[in-house]
């Protein structure tokens, strides 16, 4: 979507906060011995509009009048907005409590990650899911971890619907542990309510089919 606030941004007051240069960033890394980095997927959606303003954004389509709850890429004094967020200037003190939160995340985290032996008397289930850059899923036996499975998406998969990226999910889950599977009956767990529906209704069987041998070459 693109959008026009050539007329709003011609009557914004302007909000001229500093943008760091990139060689002054870099020289002040010559004396730091660690080094980290972070990305903030759509950064611009993570910051919302102050409420009183954001009739302000309002825009016109077939169907219906809206407005932006957060910022858009176009809008005078966003960049701004968004430096002045990233701008932490202040030394982080790590502390015990600091360590006992880590270590606590690290044990929580294991817990749930910890994979089991595949045993080929017990059922299975595979929990997939989707997003619009990466599918995922899980093989479990008795609500345990079997195997994790990610996998990111290329440019033109990102542009599929929703269901058929789940399903893109399954399939690849399927071939994936097609050694664990064999003939045997598997349980799929999806939140994808329009997959589900589709996986119950006979006259859907034969798009799925189609669909499923798409994604298998997706």
């Amino acid at each position: 979507m693109v959008m026009d606030y050539r007329g709003l941004n011609g009557i914004t007051i302007k909000d001229e906060y500093p943008v760091p240069r990139i060689n002054e960033l870099i020289n002040r890394l010559g004396k730091s011995s660690w080094f980290s980095k972070s990305d903030v997927a759509s950064g611009y959606y993570q910051v919302r509009v102050a409420e009183h303003d954001q009739w302000k954004t309002t825009f016109r389509t077939r169907y219906g009048t809206f407005q932006f709850k957060t910022i858009l890429f176009g809008l005078a004094g966003a960049l701004s907005t968004f430096q002045r967020m990233m701008q932490h200037e202040s030394d982080m003190t790590w502390c015990p409590k600091r360590t006992r939160v880590v270590e606590m995340l690290k044990s929580d985290l294991a817990e749930v990650t910890q994979v089991k032996l595949f045993d080929p008397d017990k059922d299975i289930v595979i929990k997939s899911d989707a997003s619009k850059y990466a599918v995922e899923a899980v093989l479990e036996q008795d609500g345990q971890p079997i195997a994790f499975e990610p996998r990111k998406l290329g440019p033109r998969q990102q542009g599929l619907p929703a269901y058929k990226a789940e399903l893109v999910a399954i399939v690849h889950a399927l071939m994936k542990w097609k050694h664990f599977i064999g003939d045997r009956e598997v349980s799929v767990e999806t939140d994808h309510g329009t997959l589900g529906r589709m996986l119950v209704q006979k006259k859907s069987i034969a798009s799925l089919r189609v669909l499923a041998e798409q994604a298998g070459r997706v």
